[in-house]
């Protein structure tokens, strides 16, 4: 019996989102989060190349195809197919944005779609002419293999050739280094079903080719469209292609509306109903097991040649496993629409001008050829604009070179390029007071009052006698004609009009009229889109568009590297293409943007910088102020820097900068641009311009760090630090390269303050590298303004760090850095002596030092002097180690027990995750085998609450030791326990223990495979 089929036609379009329509006429429409679609590129990029997951790729898949209702009627019609022994079609309808990305991977509810035998899974291509009806195959089909040049490589033809049985297909003389005039006098001759092509392919200028013979000796590259002119006398059923890279198809780089022509499109376009063709190159042998699996199921009774691809698909994942790729390397295309659900009204082929009725409109054209990114933006102007919204005037608001203009004239151009526009007339009114040229910035004509806006209204929509009246007239009269005539009013750079009336005449237009403005400055509206700097992957996009259309080639490193100075602002990114294509090289242009152009930051922000130094004097130097935070700051930050004390005054001059776009702000954070940073450099001359500033924010930081003191405070807030970790960083930096200027003293003094409370962050966050480089550029400055303390300190704080690497020598270097310390002080601090103490006994007992003992004794003894009963928890610790590393365990658990009781009362959890950490192995070579493993479970909670990678690695360590003692029994977890134990102590820099573990985990290993080979053998005689 022939194979049934039910219909469901999926549409994908990165605006419009997902529309679904099945065979009975039911339809469905659902929208995904934009985060999801971002997803699916770095996931589609990995899965052929970086081995990639595509379970992973599938699930994001499924989230972008089936949204809310879209995945219940999906279910549905599966469901209904099922009842009626059907199998379901499903043809997905792809924009060109997301058809490059290999949706043969796409899941839904852990099946795969591609190769499960409820559904065949097909990609719909549009015909450009009209094509026969499909034919159902004759009994023994005719199949033609045919092979292209060998002169790119060698082509295996045989081993397909060998699969075909005679006794089900009447297989033709095989065409072998063919030239395309052989191919198609053989489709003519021979009239083949199945047309089976083996070649190599490639992708140039977007372009898929084929490489087929030229007379015998040579290769001729022949292009999608050219290839598909063999098919105009005879159409075969079904063209299998195995070519690399058939499909054309990047992965994860589908630039918006940038066609790359596949082979395998074309043909389904001009020629065969239905096309195979492969997404990724393919080796013999994978081309081979799906040729195998295809031509055996279509040889079943009934099997249809969708079908059989589809099971294909699923055979080659039995064979090479669904966690490797190539089950989904094979797209199977249907041309044509004559048995396809027709589309749904709101789908991407609406955008269609040739038909669409005639709008008045005065819209410049489009200067570019590709509108890239903005998807969310575009789909939210799409719900703001239509007549029938309840947003009379909408607002695209952000900072200069955002793409404000170049926004709203892509969405006009949508409106009156629908098949049903839902205006009669569109008007663009342009305020724009200078362009930025490669010669600099010039001057631009523009309209600045409502009479401009009213000459512009009323030519457009035909009423020019109204220019005649007066204006108060003018405005009833527009008003009244807009009744009828639904209109489109755009304002481009709103921020330069002058003239109140123009806003109020805007406000009070009737329904249906829309208005859209554009500003650099927030205006208030009935709602409004905020537009910032594009995603990265879009600036580099739109970069290498521009770059291509002038003809210039950079590697992807350049690009990268421009598209970030660039700060991902399109206007920007075109200046740059600008300065490319006039002859600067890439790092010329890099200097050019890393020293803040003139012409560029002028236009960019000048004006608006200029109109806020005039009009709010405080809100100008509070930007002056935040241009010295390296990155995001806090509105408390912002405050003291600027001299804000009053809040309230703080939070004005913070709405004045949000509104003029000088400030952005993510959650509760505030950022500034670079290039507004380098134009207010520029303003006040140089960074000694900024000194003012600069020692306000030395002196925030300082009292932000000794208020997060980890030392201070026994459960300290962790979120501030690491918010506020990029500026501190960079302040030190900046104080450390004016301290090297010999005048400068007091920026040594800033810097040497600032990683004095510094370092107790780094050392209690294990960054560690940072310590030491703080630890080694401290010395010369503390030296100059003798701050002796200051430098002992930071070394002290070095030797903790280096005994958490088990590092003696390099903790004996910094311990005599602090005795020379020491003699310059006429008195030390008792706090900074206990920790020189409790250092080099912890220095000794790494070393295995006997004297350890005594120098551990000496340093409980001072703690006793100076009251500080808290700091014997640590001590109390390390002399418990040290006696277990002698084997000494009833010594060691009774200084674990003091030290525990000491930290838990003080709430010291780093010391409490070392007593944990070591107290099992303890009680467990005491023989209290059960307090022992009790003592593992205490850890493990201790680590959920907490996730210290330092308890984690004490937890891997002691787990892996008493398990490992316990024998074959526990040999299993042991080993679990050593991988992690591994992993902690390399990313904790203990090489050590470390390295002990990296040489017992493969040995482990080697004696459990061999114990499961063991246990699989029957025992002779039921012995063990």
């Amino acid at each position: 019996m022939a194979q049934r089929f039910s219909e469901f036609e999926l549409r994908l379009d990165a605006v419009h989102g997902v529309h679904s329509r099945s065979a009975d006429g039911h339809e469905a429409s659902g929208q995904w989060v934009d985060a999801d679609l971002l997803a699916i590129e770095p996931l589609a990029a990995n899965v052929f190349t970086a081995g990639g997951s595509p379970k992973r790729l599938g699930d994001a898949m499924e989230r972008l195809a089936f949204p809310g209702r879209v995945a219940e009627h999906f279910a549905t019609a599966w469901q209904l197919a099922r009842r009626n022994h059907s199998v379901l079609r499903v043809r997905l309808r792809l924009d060109v944005k997301l058809a490059p990305f290999p949706w043969e991977f796409l899941r839904f509810r852990d099946r795969w779609l591609a190769t499960h035998a409820d559904f065949v899974l097909a990609r719909h291509v549009a015909r450009a002419v009209g094509g026969r009806p499909a034919d159902q195959l004759p009994d023994r089909p005719k199949i033609l293999v045919a092979s292209g040049s060998q002169q790119e490589g060698p082509i295996q033809v045989g081993e397909i050739h060998q699969l075909l049985n005679t006794r089900h297909y009447e297989v033709l003389e095989p065409l072998e280094d063919c030239e395309l005039r052989d191919l198609d006098q053989a489709l003519v001759r021979d009239r083949p079903h199945i047309l089976h092509l083996i070649a190599h392919g490639r992708v140039r200028d977007g372009q898929g080719e084929i490489a087929l013979s030229h007379r015998g000796d040579s290769t001729h590259w022949h292009t999608a469209d050219q290839l598909a002119t063999v098919f105009d006398r005879w159409q075969p059923e079904l063209v299998l292609l195995h070519t690399c890279d058939s499909a054309a198809r990047p992965r994860g780089e589908a630039s918006d509306g940038e066609q790359h022509v596949s082979v395998t499109d074309a043909m389904a376009a001009k020629g065969p109903l239905r096309v195979v063709g492969m997404s990724a190159p393919i080796s013999n042998e994978v081309a081979v097991a799906f040729s195998n699996e295809f031509y055996r199921e279509l040889t079943r009774t009934g099997a249809t040649i969708e079908y059989a691809v589809q099971l294909a698909r699923r055979g080659l994942g039995r064979e090479f496993g669904f966690t490797r790729p190539w089950f989904g390397v094979a797209n199977l295309l249907l041309s044509g629409a004559a048995e396809h659900p027709p589309a749904p009204e709101t789908g991407p082929d609406d955008l269609v001008v040739s038909q669409a009725p005639r709008v008045r409109h005065n819209l410049r054209q489009r200067d570019y050829t590709t509108f890239v990114g903005r998807d969310r933006e575009l789909r939210q102007l799409s719900n703001l604009l239509p007549p029938d919204s309840s947003c009379p005037v909408i607002g695209v608001f952000g900072p200069a070179g955002s793409g404000k203009s170049t926004l709203a004239l892509e969405i006009v151009h949508r409106v009156i390029e629908a098949p049903k526009p839902a205006f009669d007339t569109v008007i663009w009114v342009s305020a724009q007071t200078q362009v930025l040229t490669r010669a600099g910035v010039q001057p631009h004509s523009h309209v600045n009052a409502l009479e401009d806006v009213l000459q512009s209204t009323a030519l457009t929509m035909g009423r020019s006698e109204l220019l005649r009246l007066p204006v108060p007239e003018q405005v009833e009269r527009l008003r009244l004609a807009m009744v009828d005539q639904p209109v489109l009013i755009v304002i481009d750079n709103f921020e330069t009009v002058d003239d109140h009336r123009v806003l109020e005449f805007v406000s009070e237009l009737p329904a249906p009229t829309r208005v859209l403005l554009t500003s650099r400055e927030f205006v208030e509206c009935s709602d409004h889109i905020r537009l910032g700097p594009m995603g990265e992957s879009e600036a580099i996009r739109l970069l290498e568009l521009e770059l291509s259309r002038r003809g210039i080639q950079q590697s992807r490193d350049q690009n990268e590297r421009l598209a970030a100075a660039s700060n991902a602002l399109p206007l920007i990114i075109k200046w740059v293409v600008g300065h490319l294509a006039a002859g600067h090289a890439p790092d010329s242009v890099l200097a050019k943007l890393a020293s803040g152009t003139d012409d560029l930051a002028a236009y960019c922000f000048g004006t608006s910088v200029e109109s806020l130094r005039m009009r709010n004097p405080d809100a100008y130097q509070s930007l002056i102020s935040a241009s010295v935070f390296a990155g995001s700051m806090s509105r408390e930050a912002f405050g003291e820097v600027a001299a804000l004390d009053s809040p309230h005054v703080r939070d004005e001059c913070i709405a004045t900068l949000l509104g003029m776009n000088l400030l952005e702000q993510t959650g509760e954070r505030l950022r500034m641009l670079p290039v507004i940073k380098r134009l207010i450099l520029k303003l006040v001359g140089d960074v000694a311009g900024l000194a003012e500033p600069r020692t306000r924010q030395v002196a925030y930081y300082l009292r932000f760090l000794k208020k997060y003191n980890p030392k201070q405070d026994s459960t300290p807030e962790t979120e501030p630090f690491w918010q506020e970790v990029h500026n501190i960083r960079a302040l030190i930096r900046a104080l450390q390269t004016e301290g090297a200027d010999e005048d400068a003293e007091g920026a040594d003094k800033d810097y040497v303050k600032l990683c004095v409370e510094y370092s107790s962050f780094v050392w209690v966050h294990g960054l560690w590298a940072e310590l030491f480089e703080i630890a080694q550029s401290i010395g010369v400055s503390g030296r100059k303004t003798g701050d002796w303390e200051a430098v002992a300190k930071v070394a002290l704080d070095a030797a903790l760090a280096y005994m958490d690497r088990f590092d003696a020598d390099a903790m004996r270097e910094q311990l005599t850095l602090v005795l020379e310390m020491f003699e310059h002080l006429d008195r030390i601090p008792p706090q900074l002596y206990e920790t020189f103490l409790f250092c080099r006994a912890a220095a000794a007992a790494i070393r295995r030092d006997a004297a350890a003992q005594q120098y551990f004794e000496e340093d409980l003894e001072f703690i006793e002097s100076i009251g500080e009963r808290w700091r014997k928890a640590g001590t109390l610790w390390w002399m418990g180690a040290f006696n277990a590393r002698q084997g000494r365990w009833e010594d060691a658990q009774r200084y674990f027990d003091q030290a525990m009781e000491i930290s838990e009362s003080a709430g010291d959890r780093r010391t409490m995750a070392l007593v944990y950490g070591w107290r099992p192995a303890a009680l467990y070579f005491l023989g209290r085998k059960n307090d022992a493993f009790g003592s593992i479970a205490e850890l493990e909670g201790f680590v959920q609450r907490y996730g210290q990678l330092t308890s984690k690695g004490q937890l891997a360590d002691s787990a892996a030791i008493i398990h490992l003692a316990e024998g074959l029994a526990h040999l299993q977890s042991g080993l679990a326990y050593a991988e992690a134990a591994h992993g902690v102590f390399r990313d904790l820099g203990r090489k050590e223990l470390a390295a002990h573990y990296e040489a017992v985990v493969p040995a482990l290993h080697e004696i459990v495979t061999r114990l499961a080979e063991l246990q699989r053998k029957e025992p002779p005689n039921g012995s063990t």
